[in-house]
Order: C-alpha cells, then structure tokens, then sequence
C-alpha cells in the first residue's frame, strides 16, 4: 500500500500480551486408606495463589528482507542525482539515490541499471532497501573524498557515468523486468555542485519521471555542494 508520505515510519506494531493473576482455593483431603503412622499435619484447606502475571510486551518490530519477491513496476524510482559535483572531481563525487516507496524491504543483489548511453552496472552482493527507505550509489562510498556523500553502494564509474547535460536510467529486476525509468536534461535546472532532486510530493503517483516534478537541491552537505543523499528531498 502507497499511502505514507516521504520519509514516513512504517512499524509493525505487535500486540502486548498479558494474563490475570489465577487465583485458586484448593482443598486437600487424607483419603488414604491405609493406617498412617505419622500424624497428618495437614490443616486444609490450602489456599494457593498464583502471582505471575505476564508483563512481557512483544517491541519485535518485522524488518526482514523480502528475498523472495522482487520490486514491481514503479515500486522503486529515482529520487536524486548529483550528475556534476563541485566540492570534487565527477570520477569521485557522481552519485544517485533510489527510493523504494513500499511497505516491503528488497535486496537489489543483481538488479540492472542501464543508460541509453550504452553504460550499465550490476548491483553484486546484497544491497537492502528499506521499506519507505533510500539507498544511494555512487563512484565512491568513501565521504572524506566523495564530497561528503552517504553512499551504499560503490560502482565504477567507466561502466556507468552521469552525464552532465542529460542521461537516463532504466531500472531492472534482476530477473529482467523494468522497474522504473528516468531521462533528465538540461533544461531541468541542472548546475555544477548541485543535484537535481524530486519533489517530495512526486514521490507517489505517476509523475516521478516528468521534468516540472523536478528541481534543484538548496540545502549543502558534505564539503559544500547542494543536496540531500540518504534523507529527504528539499
């Protein structure tokens, strides 16, 4: 279900389980009929009381990731990009993030992204998007060299570079079966040190490929350039 906005929190909240103390009185009778040679000290009747009360509250929230059931169609868009950095050369500062705009946690391990440029990586090992969660790929996850970008996932850059006019991206299963796509020009607001971002209220629906839902990032990060990789958009 899309129902939460951007950067909502999702927990699975279980319920708390609890018992009444059962409180009993039970009365014991010698009905032995064999002689007994030992007085019977028994007083009956005997009361017992039971004191436990369960007070456990379950706070397991369910996070696991879903490795079975692959993203579907618009499932996961393209949220940011910083196609030309400032702070720092592009072979270390490129990156992009994707959002996933479910309620289900997905390991990328295989997923395609291809360019109609000719360049493509594949996602190797796990990588997990959270539900209603970021992940961001860049040329470089190290942050004292990168510009100051929280990245995930690493990829090299001669397999897949941002263009500084425009470029476009095609998500896909690993399986084969798009996911989502995006083509972004010039004519989006793009300028050095400053990436191009969705419009929080474009996350959901149908219109997080059109250009008008796109605009240039105003907060700084890092070691000053504009944008907002792994939190939400201006």
């Amino acid at each position: 279900e899309r129902v939460a906005p951007d950067g909502a929190v999702h927990p699975y909240l279980a319920g708390r389980s609890s018992y009444r103390a059962d409180t009993r009185n039970v009365s014991v009778k010698d009905s032995d009929p064999d002689p007994d040679t030992h007085p019977d000290t028994d007083t009956g009747p005997e009361t017992h009381t039971d004191t436990d009360t369960d007070t456990d509250t379950d706070t397991d929230t369910d996070t696991d990731t879903d490795t079975d059931v692959s993203p579907g169609g618009g499932d996961l868009i393209i949220t940011e990009v910083m196609a030309d950095p400032d702070a720092v050369s592009d072979t270390l500062g490129e990156w992009f993030e994707i959002y996933n705009r479910t309620a289900t946690a997905y390991d990328l391990a295989g997923m395609r992204i291809e360019s109609d440029d000719g360049d493509s990586l594949t996602v190797a090992g796990s990588l997990t998007i959270p539900a209603w969660g970021r992940v961001v790929l860049g040329v470089s996850a190290d942050a004292s060299v990168n510009g100051g970008a929280d990245v995930d996932y690493a990829y090299t850059r001669s397999s897949f570079r941002l263009g500084n006019e425009s470029d476009s991206f095609f998500l896909y299963t690993a399986a084969g079966t798009l996911i989502s796509e995006l083509e972004y020009t010039s004519s989006w607001g793009m300028a050095p040190g400053v990436s191009l971002q969705l419009d929080p209220a474009a996350h959901f629906g149908g219109t997080a490929s059109h250009g008008d839902s796109w605009c240039a990032s105003t907060s700084r990060f890092g070691d000053g350039d504009l944008g907002t990789p792994h939190s939400a958009n201006d």
